[in-house]
């Protein structure tokens, strides 16, 4: 958000600037509200076809003969690239058609590949699976004509990713068993949790639950070990690739009939933030941590990647009990190393804790309390309701995009409007819009119940909902909210609510 913030800040003085330039540039400039250009081609430059002579020119200098500002197409690639962090990956489209023009304008090729990479991303991300796999192989040729070389990790994921949506499940899986076995000994960490995300979809895919169980539980495992991450920030929750991962695995169990697992599941992802913040604390207050041993500490954690990912292709027996006995190796060598470096402490455990079950019905039923959890995925969320007696549990259409949406529209209704007649700011609620939420996301849960107690743990943008004024009615009848019905109370976690 910050980034945005601070890039359409910078956008919008460049656009103000470029209307200075026009207005001393030559008349041919002058006499147009936009200056156009015909855009350079990257993929027409080869062998065959010569880079073009304005390519040559220094870019500064090309780019001021064109009245372009030069530092608006980074500026606009660091704003596409936040958005599609955040998911909105239509403004990061329309922001790609303003920039990719002034990119292959100025004719550096290296802008114009990372734009069409990032177009591919959107479009994959967008539904448009076949258009992504073409401009990903187009931009991939582009990049051996101009002698460049692109990321080879990121690009393959790219393409699996792209089969993948595209029902191309065989194609994709093949790649990415592939991709594992050129793998190097220090792996970048998101990139391969990415890989083992895919590898297990691409199974689930195929109806071989038990096998992408197996690869979401090896991937946890490496995720509950990583401590090797430092620095605060990285520390404080769980990355979008981290947090695929738990989905992905209690979504497993789910559709195979084990709801206490996938429940399970998400309780292990929010003690796993709990534990990573406890870490985060020890370190910010150790004066005698030694710091020269981190790299060790990063290459033994690289080697529990490799080997784990090792671990999610089809190997033999034999092979398979080598493997476990290398990765037992490296566990204790890296535990020692831990040791080592929080002198004072013993090696933290990662491992998240199971879920009391039990004891939290039993409080229920003390309490005569409903409980409901939401955990959201790209597409889908799932959600779980619990009473004294029961667990039940259910995926819907409703991932993280589709809340967003809902979200915008609750919010901007709360925002409060100036009356101008009594100089006074009323806000203004949609019940329409407040009982779609609550049908979507509670109503078939609570329909059935008389208990006047209601425990929520919402997640991720879930967050942001203030369930509170959710309306239970229809708007054709007297306006009720969740909070008149119900003594609401919320948590991180139902093990937070014990």
């Amino acid at each position: 958000d910050g980034i945005k913030r601070f890039c359409d800040s910078v956008i919008d003085q460049n656009r103000m600037f470029d209307g200075k330039i026009r207005a001393n540039a030559p008349g041919q400039f002058r006499d147009r509200s936009a200056i156009q250009f015909k855009p350079i081609e990257p993929r027409r430059v080869s062998a065959e076809n010569p880079v073009p002579r304005v390519l040559r020119q220094p870019l500064e200098e090309t780019s001021r003969q064109r009245g372009i500002v030069l530092h608006r197409i980074p500026f606009l690639l660091s704003l596409i690239k936040a958005n599609v962090a955040l998911g909105k990956f239509q403004e990061a489209e329309l922001l790609i058609q303003e920039g990719l023009p002034l990119a292959q304008a100025s004719g550096n090729a290296a802008q114009v590949l990372d734009y069409q990479k990032n177009l591919s991303l959107v479009w994959l991300h967008t539904g448009k699976p076949q258009a992504a796999l073409h401009l990903l192989r187009e931009t991939l040729a582009t990049a051996q004509h101009n002698g460049m070389r692109l990321e080879t990790i990121d690009l393959k994921l790219m393409f699996a990713e792209a089969y993948l949506r595209g029902g191309r499940v065989d194609t994709a899986q093949k790649l990415l068993v592939q991709l594992i076995g050129t793998l190097p000994e220090t792996p970048p960490y998101n990139s391969y949790l990415q890989i083992m995300s895919d590898l297990a979809e691409t199974h689930m895919q195929q109806g071989n639950s038990a096998r992408a169980i197996e690869i979401y539980i090896a991937t946890i495992g490496m995720i509950a070990a990583q401590v090797h991450m430092h620095n605060p920030g990285s520390l404080s929750a769980l990355s979008n690739v981290e947090r695929e991962i738990y989905f992905g695995l209690s979504r497993a169990y789910l559709r195979t009939g084990e709801k206490i697992k996938a429940l399970a599941v998400t309780e292990s992802a929010h003690d796993l933030v709990v534990r990573r913040k406890q870490l985060q604390v020890r370190l910010l207050s150790k004066d005698d941590l030694d710091e020269s041993r981190r790299p060790q500490l990063a290459r033994l954690d690289s080697l529990l990647l490799l080997f784990r990912l090792e671990q999610a292709t089809q190997i033999s027996p034999a092979e398979a009990l080598a493997l476990e006995g290398k990765i037992r190796n490296v566990e204790r060598q890296r535990s020692k190393l831990l040791e080592s470096m929080l002198p004072a402490e013993s090696a933290p455990s990662m491992k998240p804790e199971g879920f009391r079950l039990d004891e939290f019905q039993h409080m229920l039923r003390a309490r005569e309390e409903l409980a409901i959890k939401f955990f959201v995925g790209p597409e889908h969320a799932l959600v779980f309701f619990l009473d004294g007696d029961s667990v039940q549990a259910k995926e819907i259409a409703m991932g993280r995009a589709r809340l967003q949406e809902l979200l915008s529209r609750i919010h901007k209704l709360l925002t409060p409007t100036l009356a101008v007649e009594t100089s006074t700011y009323h806000a203004k609620l949609d019940t329409a819009a407040a009982h779609e939420a609550y049908r979507m996301l509670l109503a078939d849960w609570l329909k059935d119940h008389k208990a006047k107690r209601l425990a929520l743990v919402p997640d991720d943008v879930l967050h942001a909902l203030p369930f509170d004024l959710l309306v239970t009615t229809p708007p054709e009848q007297s306006t009720e909210f969740l909070i008149q019905r119900y003594t609401i109370r919320n948590g991180i976690s139902f093990s937070s609510l014990l």
